[in-house]
């Protein structure tokens, strides 16, 4: 299921806790990024204001792994 992959690469990428991101909250931050994409962002600047947006954790967590991109993560989600 692409979600759980886009659940596990978000907190990564994000520093969110094991709470976040549901399934919710990545169809929302899913749906953000491509506005602020068509507005003018590129991917990585849209990804990060939506985060902020969205998601509660106060990205301070610290995993052991390397994060994917914005990209790579969209495709992950188009994909489910």
């Amino acid at each position: 299921m692409r979600i759980r992959d886009a659940q596990h690469k978000l907190r990564i990428l994000y520093g969110l806790s094991q709470n976040e991101p549901t399934p919710y909250q990545i169809r929302k931050w899913r749906e953000r990024v491509r506005a602020l994409m068509d507005g003018g962002l590129s991917s990585d600047d849209a990804g990060d204001r939506a985060s902020q947006e969205i998601f509660t954790t106060d990205m301070s967590h610290h995993y052991a792994a390397q994060p994917d991109t914005v990209h790579d993560i969209l495709n992950d989600i188009d994909k489910d």
